[in-house]
């Protein structure tokens, strides 16, 4: 039934033997319209660690749940040391290294659109741990979604996350 299947950066096609479709509906392999032997798709393809997904559609959603738990980590941490707990005091409650807090940090600082994509699994391919690990986060929001490959935002869309 499958003549030839394509991948291209972002599409997915599947051209479809003629004469096979034209048996599966009862009709002559000629009245078979071209239109119906060719299946195109917009994929984008996911890593997590050693895991790939292909996510098929324009705006496929894939929620990360060790980038979910990087960046709540961030934000509770981050909470925690506002209220006046030191890195060491809070390593030693949570029997992790405060190396490892040193790491999420950042995560506290993201742009609100970032971690909105993130929760709604809507974030780039580019962002995942490993790659939040090893980055310098900037602090400017713009500088953010630059690195990690988000167009930046209009006036008006900013204005409105700004307003809360």
């Amino acid at each position: 039934m499958v003549l030839q299947v394509r991948l291209a950066p972002g599409a997915l096609q599947v051209d479809l033997d003629r004469s096979h479709i034209g048996e599966l509906v009862g009709a002559k392999a000629g009245d078979v319209a071209p239109t119906f032997l060719q299946i195109a798709a917009p994929f984008q393809l996911r890593r997590r660690g050693r895991e790939s997904r292909l996510l098929l559609g324009d705006d496929p959603t894939f929620q990360n749940p060790a980038l979910l738990k990087f960046v709540a980590r961030g934000f509770a941490w981050w909470r925690a040391i506002e209220s006046g707990q030191s890195i060491a005091t809070l390593a030693k409650a949570e029997r992790i290294s405060e190396r490892l807090i040193a790491l999420h940090l950042p995560a506290a600082f993201l742009a609100p659109d970032i971690v909105e994509r993130i929760v709604d699994g809507r974030q780039p391919s580019t962002l995942t741990v490993s790659v939040f690990r090893q980055a310098k986060l900037p602090l400017h929001w713009d500088d953010q979604r630059e690195q990690f490959g988000i167009a930046k935002l209009d006036s008006k869309t900013r204005n409105a996350i700004a307003a809360g």
